[in-house]
């Protein structure tokens, strides 16, 4: 559990972490961007939302659940995606 762990007190740590959820956060922006072609997403600012509550689960989930879900839940979302990728 990375967050728990996480002095406040060193403020590179802490900005380290957010820099972390943040490009999480942009990638799940980007694969949806891609994967929907723009059809659903009226204006950019869907997009930011949607990656900014990516990143906010992301670390939820990094804080609060044991480490054998946070591996399998990292590792589920990607293999589901190219599975999908592979078979179509």
């Amino acid at each position: 559990m990375l967050v728990l762990d996480l002095e406040v007190n060193n403020p590179q740590m802490v900005l380290r972490v957010l820099f972390r959820y943040l490009i999480e956060g942009m990638a799940v922006m980007f694969v949806a961007h891609r994967l929907l072609k723009g059809q659903s997403f009226e204006n950019f600012g869907d997009l930011i939302i949607l990656g900014v509550t990516a990143a906010t689960v992301l670390s939820l989930i990094d804080t609060f659940a044991p480490p054998n879900v946070i591996k399998g839940i990292r590792q589920g979302a990607g293999m589901a995606i190219g599975y999908n990728m592979v078979k179509a």
